[in-house]
């Protein structure tokens, strides 16, 4: 889809608003200032192809040879949507401002047009088709807001960035896939030399395919929102697809040589793997300010992450920061530090599928105030400081968490005292350590400890008596 270049747009002092459902992009020698008011830039994009089978229809009474050869039809394998691609920087300076960006990648077929793809193809060199698909990976990419190397810097005022939602930053991705259409086409088609060639080629380029949707990429780029109440949010959704219902029927009914054809289809994009990533701040910097801002990423995938890597830095006031995931490959904060700043902060990972982690591998600092981290497990060694105030910590797993000065609590959630494997005392600082089927959490300056969800609480002499 074609876009809007903002580095040829005049913004003024008014409330400038650029939604016009098409993707906006900045080039990286650009600089945009939107100035005062409350300015809105909104960019939509949705990109679909086909793996070739319109290019395959098209080619009907053509070389089909140079057609399957050729670059365009390479390029129908692979598709990317970006919402808002800024290369360069963009200030949006004081007012509540808004940058939303929506993208939408897709790859899928017709099973009718599939049949009269397959139909053409026969009249092809198999030798051709192989060759040609051997270089060729299904690919399918949505960035709701891609700032790979970018700057983004909302000024003062109740800004947002996001996808989906109103507010400071906004971001939604969605890639997709599927591969139903092929594989029903292919299992009714008659048996020949040529439809076999073509379903091994189907299947070596998506044995190798990827699908990747990340609300906001930020790798090695920079995002700041100053002074006000800010808001960051983005979600990201990918999936490969399972068989419809009619591919299924088409594949059972199949006869063996169409069969084995069909299955080494649907085989191979089995093996296809998506990723969604909400907020990817990969070797990036995200600086909300002060004011009672909120960061919120969540994904939905089979390898999915809800904030993932980089610097994050709350600033004051009372902030809320969550990350989430669901997938079979899940976390809801991974490998990123974070500083929550001064004031009552709370902070949320959250994960669920089979291998899932709330909080992995990250350092995270909660400053001054009655702090709150909730996760629905630790993993990857995380570092966690409280610091001063009441603070309360839920959740259990590889972790070392500080206390810090105050009344401090930890709730290990659902598990009961008796479930673990060994609890343990160190010297000095109320330090108590947590083992369990080889995970470890050493925790200090914690004064009162509750297991079996909140339902038996002990203080720190309490836990310490009771386990002799």
């Amino acid at each position: 889809m074609k876009g809007l270049n903002l580095s040829h747009v005049h913004f003024d002092d008014n409330s400038n608003v650029i939604d016009l459902g098409i993707p906006l992009f900045n080039p990286k020698s650009s600089t945009v200032k939107t100035g005062e008011g409350a300015d809105k830039l909104i960019g939509t994009d949705y990109a679909h192809s086909d793996f070739g089978v319109e290019a395959l229809v098209g080619a009907a009474g053509q070389n089909i040879n140079s057609v399957i050869a050729s670059t365009e039809f390479s390029f129908s394998f692979n598709v990317a949507a970006k919402g808002i691609n800024n290369n360069g920087i963009i200030r949006t300076e004081e007012g509540p401002d808004t940058v939303k960006g929506t993208a939408t990648s897709n790859i899928s077929a017709v099973a009718q047009s599939v049949s009269e793809a397959i139909a053409v193809a026969e009249t092809a060199d198999t030798g051709v088709i192989t060759n040609a698909f051997a270089s060729i990976k299904v690919k399918s990419t949505a960035d709701g807001i891609d700032n790979s190397g970018g700057e983004i810097y909302n000024g003062r005022g109740q800004d947002g960035i996001s996808g989906g939602t109103e507010g400071s930053v906004a971001a939604v991705a969605t890639a997709t896939a599927d591969a139903s259409a092929i594989v029903e086409a292919i299992a009714k088609a008659p048996v020949s030399d040529g439809v076999t060639a073509l379903a091994g080629a189907f299947a070596q380029s998506l044995a190798e395919g990827t699908i990747i949707a990340r609300g906001i990429n930020n790798k090695n780029g920079i995002m700041t929102t100053a002074t006000g109440r800010d808001t960051i949010t983005a979600t990201a959704t990918s999936s490969a697809a399972t068989l419809s219902q009619s591919a299924a029927s088409a594949l059972s009914t199949a006869t063996p040589g169409n069969q084995a054809a069909a299955v080494s289809v649907a085989d191979a994009f089995a093996l296809v793997e998506d990723k969604a990533i909400a907020i990817d701040n990969t070797n990036g910097v995200i600086r909300t300010g002060n004011g009672k801002d909120s960061l919120t990423g969540e994904a939905k995938g089979t390898n999915s992450y809800g904030i993932s890597g980089g610097d994050i830095y709350m600033g004051d006031k009372q902030d809320i920061l969550i990350g989430k995931a669901s997938g079979t490959n899940s976390y809801g904060i991974f490998e990123s530090y974070i500083d929550m700043g001064n004031a009552p902060d709370t902070l949320i990972g959250e994960a669920s599928g089979k291998n899932s982690h709330g909080i992995f591998g990250s350092e995270i600092h909660m400053g001054y105030g009655d702090d709150r981290i909730e996760a629905s497990s630790f993993g990857g060694d995380v570092n966690i400081f409280m610091g001063r105030g009441n603070d309360f910590v839920e959740g259990f797993g590889d972790a070392r968490i500080r206390g810090g000065a105050g009344y401090d609590r930890l709730s290990l959630g659902s598990y009961k005292i008796d479930q673990f494997d060994n609890i343990s005392f160190g010297s000095g600082n109320n330090q108590v350590i947590f083992e369990l089927d080889g995970m470890t959490m050493n925790t200090k300056n914690f004064e009162r400890f509750f297991f079996g969800n909140e339902n038996h609480a002990l203080t720190y002499y309490e836990l310490h008596d009771f386990l002799g």
